[in-house]
């Protein structure tokens, strides 16, 4: 028989605070690994949200911030939910990369 579907939510990553032109562009991997597939190149912006994987585990989003300056938040909500996991972050130096970590339940 088949497994059935997974019935959790949807988690998304989300941007708050920092310059209202502030990106956050990188891509989704397991812990030191590669990239995985459908989540290289992600953009996240105050105005949009990017989706996460729904297998559970823990992840990595390894990113740039560009556009902006100041301090800024990255969270993961689910469609209905409260963020959590918020982490504070700032802007770094010349471009370097930055890793926010999340676990999908």
């Amino acid at each position: 028989p088949a497994k059935p579907a997974r019935t959790a939510d949807p988690q998304y990553l989300i941007l708050t605070g920092g310059s209202p032109f502030l990106r956050a562009i990188g891509s989704v991997r397991r812990p030191g690994g590669e990239p995985l597939p459908g989540f290289a190149n992600l953009a996240v912006t105050k105005m949009s949200a990017a989706p996460l994987p729904t297998e559970p585990g823990p992840y990595e989003f390894r990113f740039q911030a560009s556009n902006g300056t100041g301090d800024f938040k990255l969270a993961q909500r689910s469609e209905t939910g409260a963020p959590r996991n918020v982490r504070d972050f700032e802007m770094a130096s010349s471009g370097g990369f930055q890793l926010y970590r999340f676990t999908i339940p």
